[in-house]
């Protein structure tokens, strides 16, 4: 498996002041929810605002929008829709939403008032979203929607997070599939660990600074 694209935080903050300057709001809050809770983008198009817990700041994840239609004669008919289920058992979580965010979405809903079940976002011609609509519109600024994703996971994994803590909060289906992309930025770890046995070694045994030591086998 091919390691994760992270997108760098200049463009996507490139793009929220585009989109935001240009009266396409709704899809930088997308953005904002994607980088900071790692939702996949069938997830963000089928949340509902009755899915976000503000007391407890969590977003339940638990639907999502259906990625495909009725196709007549070749062309896709019929109402955007959500899907029957998620996409792995695991995939239903509760995400913490950070304080941030939540203001964003509190301002997006004073500017898109809708109802506990009605899409929280829906596009500029007043339909729902959906991956293969978001990714179109996504295509104008340059990202692609699930790299954000790849941004919200690299991030966790730089705060410290294992292996279990980030597949929790991806709803990976397995640690495996966790390591199969983001294997390399746990890479450093190894690094880490060395600089934290030296300091264990110095500290209690007396060694000091060993780093002019002589070369050869040990």
């Amino acid at each position: 498996m091919k390691p994760a694209k992270i997108p760098d935080l200049e463009s996507v903050q490139r793009a929220i002041k585009l989109l935001d300057s240009t009266g396409r709001d709704t899809q930088a809050t997308m953005i904002i929810l994607a980088a900071s809770t790692g939702m996949r983008a069938s997830e963000v198009c089928g949340l509902r605002w009755e899915n976000v817990d503000r007391r407890k700041a969590v977003v339940h994840v638990v639907e999502q929008a259906a990625s495909a239609h009725t196709r007549s004669r070749g062309e896709l008919v019929g109402e955007d829709r959500w899907a029957k289920r998620l996409k792995t058992p695991t995939s239903y979580r509760d995400v913490p939403l950070p304080a941030s965010t939540l203001v964003r979405l509190r301002e997006h809903r004073l500017r898109h008032p809708a109802a506990p079940g009605e899409p929280m976002f829906v596009s500029p011609v007043g339909k729902m979203w959906n991956t293969k609509t978001l990714g179109m519109a996504m295509q104008k600024v340059g990202i692609r929607f699930h790299d954000l994703r790849h941004l919200y996971a690299s991030n966790l994994i730089r705060q410290g997070l294992g292996v279990k803590a980030v597949q929790e909060m991806l709803g990976h289906s397995s640690a495996s599939i966790t390591l199969d992309v983001y294997t390399h930025l746990w890479a450093d770890e190894t690094d880490r660990a060395r600089v934290a046995a030296d300091d264990l070694v110095r500290t209690f045994c007396g060694l000091g600074d060993v780093s002019g030591g002589s070369s050869g086998a040990v």
